[in-house]
């Protein structure tokens, strides 16, 4: 197997494990505080408040990712924030199923 296999391999497989770790984090978040689709919505409505425009529960979930995805910039060795940013996209994901705007891949 060449290097370049094993790597694309192994970074694949650890990107596997940031995503099984993003699902048990939002499922921990389920249970501690309320759904995504109920806690995301929220968030709209106050983020809308303080910025005088309308924001939904998916641009909540887009801004969280690009929040995340800044401090990658600065410090991209940092789990957390890795699987903060995996979890914000799946997320995302489920609230535009929720309403019907994602199409399974």
């Amino acid at each position: 197997m060449s290097s370049n296999l094993s790597s694309v391999i192994r970074q694949a497989l650890g990107q596997e494990s940031l995503l099984e770790k993003a699902h048990a984090r939002i499922e921990e978040n389920r249970d501690r505080y309320a759904p995504p689709t109920d806690s995301f919505a929220l968030i709209a409505k106050r983020w809308s408040q303080v910025l005088g425009c309308a924001v939904d529960a998916v641009d909540v979930a887009t801004g969280m990712a690009e929040l995340k995805a800044v401090r990658l910039v600065f410090n991209p060795n940092d789990l957390d924030s890795r699987v903060d940013q995996y979890g914000y996209l799946l997320i995302r994901d489920e609230l535009l199923k929720a309403q019907g705007d994602c199409y399974e891949i």
